[in-house]
């Protein structure tokens, strides 16, 4: 489980980019930890995956 807390500058432009994934429901709203950090799966990766190489493996 990983969670959304950037470490570091590219960590955050990743974020970045998956939250706009979230946003248009590319991804599904992950889980959140009681502080309320996004908390994501394993498969929520590898979806992440299949989307960038759809994008830029054409």
């Amino acid at each position: 489980m990983l969670k959304d807390k950037p470490i570091d500058r590219s960590g955050e432009r990743q974020l970045e980019t998956v939250n706009y994934y979230e946003k248009w429901e590319l991804l599904p709203k992950p889980a959140r930890s009681d502080s309320g950090y996004r908390l994501y799966s394993e498969s929520d990766i590898g979806k992440v995956s299949e989307i960038v190489q759809s994008l830029f493996h054409k």
